[in-house]
Protein backbone atom coordinates (compact mmCIF):
# COMPACT_ATOMS: atom_id res chain seq x y z
CA UNK A 1 0.00 0.00 0.00
CA UNK A 2 1.56 3.38 -0.86
CA UNK A 3 -0.08 6.43 1.15
CA UNK A 4 0.72 10.00 1.45
CA UNK A 5 -1.06 13.01 1.37
CA UNK A 6 -1.99 15.92 3.90
CA UNK A 7 -3.97 13.32 5.71
CA UNK A 8 -1.13 11.27 6.86
CA UNK A 9 2.64 11.47 7.82
CA UNK A 10 5.26 8.93 8.56
CA UNK A 11 5.25 8.91 11.55
CA UNK A 12 1.31 8.21 11.80
CA UNK A 13 1.84 5.56 9.23
CA UNK A 14 4.28 3.92 11.27
CA UNK A 15 2.26 4.05 14.44
CA UNK A 16 -1.34 3.45 13.25
CA UNK A 17 -1.79 2.00 9.63
CA UNK A 18 1.49 -0.09 9.21
CA UNK A 19 0.58 -2.52 12.33
CA UNK A 20 -2.96 -2.96 10.70
CA UNK A 21 -2.10 -4.57 7.44
CA UNK A 22 -0.33 -7.62 6.35
CA UNK A 23 1.44 -6.24 3.89
CA UNK A 24 4.06 -3.65 3.04
CA UNK A 25 2.41 -0.28 3.45
CA UNK A 26 4.76 3.05 2.22
CA UNK A 27 4.58 6.57 3.30
CA UNK A 28 5.08 8.65 0.01
CA UNK A 29 6.02 11.96 0.47
CA UNK A 30 5.10 13.22 -2.73
CA UNK A 31 3.50 12.02 -5.83
CA UNK A 32 6.27 12.29 -7.95
CA UNK A 33 7.81 10.21 -5.43
CA UNK A 34 5.51 7.00 -5.91
CA UNK A 35 6.94 6.34 -9.32
CA UNK A 36 10.41 5.29 -7.73
CA UNK A 37 9.12 3.29 -5.10
CA UNK A 38 6.56 1.61 -7.31
CA UNK A 39 9.57 0.91 -8.86
CA UNK A 40 11.60 -0.65 -5.88
CA UNK A 41 8.41 -3.12 -5.27
CA UNK A 42 7.65 -4.30 -8.32
CA UNK A 43 12.27 -5.39 -8.65
CA UNK A 44 12.12 -8.52 -6.95
CA UNK A 45 15.70 -7.70 -6.47
CA UNK A 46 14.77 -4.64 -4.51
CA UNK A 47 11.84 -5.61 -2.60
CA UNK A 48 12.93 -6.93 0.29
CA UNK A 49 15.89 -4.91 1.07
CA UNK A 50 13.95 -1.65 0.57
CA UNK A 51 10.48 -3.10 2.69
CA UNK A 52 12.88 -3.94 5.33
CA UNK A 53 14.45 -1.07 5.43
CA UNK A 54 10.95 0.95 5.67
CA UNK A 55 9.97 -1.53 8.71
CA UNK A 56 13.21 -1.07 10.53
CA UNK A 57 12.58 2.75 10.14
CA UNK A 58 8.83 2.36 11.36
CA UNK A 59 9.87 0.83 13.81
CA UNK A 60 12.46 3.54 15.33
CA UNK A 61 8.53 5.90 14.90
CA UNK A 62 6.86 3.10 17.09
CA UNK A 63 9.95 2.77 19.83
CA UNK A 64 10.14 6.80 20.47
CA UNK A 65 6.18 7.45 20.71
CA UNK A 66 4.64 7.04 23.94
CA UNK A 67 0.88 6.75 22.55
CA UNK A 68 2.00 3.85 19.99
CA UNK A 69 1.31 0.92 22.19
CA UNK A 70 -1.49 -0.82 21.17
CA UNK A 71 -4.30 0.65 23.72
CA UNK A 72 -6.93 -1.97 25.26
CA UNK A 73 -10.44 -0.93 24.46
CA UNK A 74 -13.16 -1.78 26.70
CA UNK A 75 -16.66 -2.06 24.87
CA UNK A 76 -20.12 -2.13 26.08
CA UNK A 77 -23.94 -2.12 25.36
CA UNK A 78 -25.45 1.11 24.82
CA UNK A 79 -27.93 0.20 27.74
CA UNK A 80 -25.06 -0.39 30.20
CA UNK A 81 -23.76 2.81 28.95
CA UNK A 82 -27.10 4.98 29.60
CA UNK A 83 -26.97 3.53 33.41
CA UNK A 84 -23.68 4.29 33.72
CA UNK A 85 -23.64 8.11 32.35
CA UNK A 86 -22.71 11.12 34.65
CA UNK A 87 -25.98 12.91 35.76
CA UNK A 88 -25.21 16.54 35.37
CA UNK A 89 -28.13 17.76 37.63
CA UNK A 90 -27.22 21.18 35.85
CA UNK A 91 -30.36 22.74 34.85
CA UNK A 92 -29.75 24.07 31.09
CA UNK A 93 -30.55 27.77 30.99
CA UNK A 94 -33.05 29.26 28.42
CA UNK A 95 -32.72 32.24 26.84
CA UNK A 96 -34.40 35.20 27.00
CA UNK A 97 -36.42 36.09 23.55
CA UNK A 98 -34.90 39.60 22.53
CA UNK A 99 -37.82 42.44 21.49
CA UNK A 100 -36.64 44.08 18.39
CA UNK A 101 -39.42 46.58 19.45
Amino acid sequence: MLIGGATTSKAHTAVKIEPQYEHPVIYVTDASRAVGVAGKLLTPALKTPYVTEIREEYEKFVSVMPSAAPKQRIWTTPKLASVASVPTGTPIPQPSPICWG
